[in-house]
C-alpha cells in the first residue's frame, strides 16, 4: 500500500507555521518593497514561537524564541547580532528569566562578559577587555540548599515528622525553630533549638533536622563553605 499521498496530506499539519512580516527604517510595518530595510520570520509550533529579524539583506539582528502563551515570555536560547554582522549576544532563558549562560561580546568579535545565571540572578561573572584577557571574576554567594530544594525539604519533614503522643492528647501545637550547621561537604551539625515551644516537640523537631541527608553546601568566592541555617518546624493539630 502506498502511504505517501497519505503522508502528503498530513504535512500542512505537521510542519510549523511560518509567516514573514517587512518593516521600514523605523521599524514601522511596511508593504512597499522600496521601503523594506528589515523583516522578521515568525515560526510558530504548539509550544514555541521563533522570530527571527533580518536586515533586508539577509543579515541577521536577532534570534529569539517565546513560549505558545498568552504571556509570550522568553525561552530557550536568544541571540543578536551587531550592524557588523558580529555576535553580540547569546542568552539562555526560561520561563523569561535568564537561567543558565549568558555570553556577551565586543563588536570587534571578542569576548566581553560570560557570566552563569540561576533563575534571574548571575552566580558567576567572568568579564574581558577588548582584547578577550579575562580583567575580572566575581561569585555569588550561595546559600546551602536542601538536595532537591524546597519541595524536596517540605516532602521529608512532612514524611518523617511524628508528633508527640502527649502532645496530641494535650492538644498541644506550635512551631519550633532549630537552628543547625551545614559543613562544607553538606553534613549536618550543632543542631540547637532557637525558638522552643515545649519539650517532646523540641525533640522531635530536632530529631527531624538531625537526620536530614546532606544538603547542598553553600559557597562564597566559588568555594564550598559552613553555614548556619535555621528551619521552622510545624506541628499543627
Amino acid at each position: 500500500m502506498n502511504f505517501l499521498p497519505f503522508l502528503l496530506l498530513l504535512l500542512p499539519i505537521l510542519l510549523p507555521a511560518q509567516d514573514t512580516a517587512y518593516y521600514n527604517s523605523e521599524w514601522k510595518l511596511t508593504t512597499d518593497r522600496s521601503q523594506r530595510s528589515f523583516y522578521v520570520v515568525t515560526t510558530s509550533s504548539t509550544s514555541q514561537i521563533r522570530e527571527r529579524a533580518f536586515k533586508v539583506n539577509g543579515q541577521p539582528l536577532s534570534d529569539k524564541s517565546f513560549t505558545n502563551t498568552p504571556e509570550k515570555v522568553m525561552q530557550g536560547t536568544c541571540k543578536t547580532w551587531y550592524e557588523n554582522g558580529k555576535l553580540m549576544s547569546e542568552v539562555e532563558y526560561e520561563n523569561g528569566v535568564i537561567n543558565g549562560k549568558s555570553t556577551r561580546y565586543y563588536e570587534n568579535g571578542k569576548l566581553r562578559k560570560d557570566e552563569i545565571y540561576l533563575t534571574g540572578t548571575p552566580i558567576e561573572s567572568h568579564y574581558y577587555d577588548e582584547n578577550g584577557v579575562e580583567t575580572y571574576v566575581w561569585f555569588e554567594n550561595i546559600r546551602a540548599e536542601f538536595p532537591g530544594g524546597q519541595e524536596a525539604l517540605n516532602q521529608y519533614i512532612a514524611s518523617n515528622l511524628k508528633y508527640p503522643e502527649a502532645a496530641l492528647k494535650d492538644k498541644t501545637g506550635g512551631t519550633v525553630i532549630v537552628t543547625f550547621l551545614v559543613t562544607e561537604d553538606g553534613s549536618i551539625g550543632d543542631v540547637f533549638v532557637k525558638s522552643p515551644v515545649r519539650d517532646d516537640l523540641d525533640a522531635e523537631a530536632v530529631k527531624v533536622i538531625r537526620a536530614m541527608p546532606r544538603w547542598k553546601p553553600g559557597k562564597a568566592n566559588n568555594q564550598p563553605v559552613r553555614m548556619m541555617m535555621s528551619l521552622p518546624i510545624t506541628f499543627g493539630l
